[in-house]
């Protein structure tokens, strides 16, 4: 695959769980907080 642009996603995904903009999507889409977990 594309490891570059996994990386990027990956890096992306992460600042987005640490600026608490995943807690938002995910609590506005499914109706709870960390259903969405990075691994």
């Amino acid at each position: 695959g594309n490891t570059e642009l996994a990386e990027k996603v990956k890096k992306t995904l992460l600042e987005m769980k640490a600026d608490g903009t995943i807690d938002k999507i995910t609590e506005k889409w499914f109706g709870a907080k960390d259903s969405f977990v990075l691994e």
